[in-house]
Order: C-alpha cells, then sequence, then structure tokens
C-alpha cells in the first residue's frame, strides 16, 4: 500500500453529536473492511468518502475484490455522490470488475449526468465489450461531458480488442 496514502486515508464518522475523525489501519485487509462497514452509514458523506477511498486503494490491494459488491450496490444509492464515487472506484478496480457492467450500464441512465460520465469512464476501463452498445448510446446524452466519456470508453474498448 502506498505508505503516503496509508498515513493519510481517513474515514469521516459522523456521531449523532459530533464529527470525528476515524483513522483507518494500514492494513490492507483491515483498511478495506473499515472502509466497507462505513459504506453501511447512515450518511451519505460518509459513504461517498468511503467509496472514493475504496477506489483509491483499489490498484494497490488485493483485498479491492471485496468491495466489489458493495460499489455496486452503491450504484443504487439515494445520494449522487455516492453513486459518482461508486462507479469512479468500480473503474479505478478495473477488470476485476466486470461482474457490475449490468449496473454500470443502467448508470448511464441516470438523472444525474455526473454518475452517467463515471459509469461511461468505468466501463471503458472494466473493458467488458457487452457495454459496447450502452456507450455508443450514451454517445447521444444531452450533456456533452457525457458524450465525450462515452466516446473515450468506447476507444478503450476498441484499442483492447487489438
Amino acid at each position: 500500500m502506498n505508505v503516503l496514502l496509508g498515513l493519510c486515508l481517513a474515514v469521516f464518522s459522523i456521531g449523532a453529536e459530533a464529527t470525528h475523525l476515524q483513522a483507518v489501519p494500514a492494513d490492507p485487509a483491515r483498511t478495506v473492511e473499515s472502509l466497507l462497514e462505513s459504506m453501511k452509514s447512515p450518511d451519505a458523506g460518509v459513504r461517498a468518502a468511503s467509496a472514493r477511498a475504496l477506489g483509491e486503494i483499489a490498484t494497490e490491494s488485493k483485498q479491492a475484490k471485496e468491495s466489489i459488491p458493495a460499489l455496486g450496490l452503491a450504484l443504487k444509492d439515494g445520494d449522487v455522490g455516492v453513486r459518482e464515487n461508486a462507479a469512479r472506484a468500480l473503474g479505478q478496480i478495473g477488470p476485476s470488475a466486470d461482474a457490475t457492467v449490468p449496473a454500470l450500464v443502467e448508470s448511464l441512465r441516470d438523472v444525474d449526468a455526473r454518475v452517467r460520465k463515471a459509469a461511461a469512464m468505468a466501463l471503458g476501463r472494466i473493458g467488458d465489450a457487452g457495454a459496447t452498445e450502452a456507450l455508443k448510446v450514451a454517445r447521444k446524452d444531452p450533456n456533452k461531458e457525457v458524450q465525450a466519456s462515452a466516446k473515450a470508453a468506447l476507444k478503450r474498448l476498441k484499442d483492447r480488442k487489438r
């Protein structure tokens, strides 16, 4: 695990009376375990920060695969920030997150453009050709950033075939 990340990573825990920082253990397995527990928080900010942190450590942790089901479920969270960060995290995990492709394809139709953009980027990074048709539709999204992300994801998929 990146030393800087191990030293700086924290999860915001919001209690009924006060806000405090809870240090996350530097051990990758315990870090993922703590972040997964935080994904169950009633506070959307905590869930969003946890999803983001899971994505940040994804490339450095063998335990990242353990976070895939929770991140897949978070794509349906009621909070936009949680959904966006979950999609980004799944993209950072990459091909190992291929089980979430159907949920990410569904996220291409999210009401919020940030979530649609993050889903398109994640689909490109995961590299599952099964997302091709949905990404082609997303190229016509009303939001220019979503269009650009869908085009970039399709290019990645095409380049991957080579």
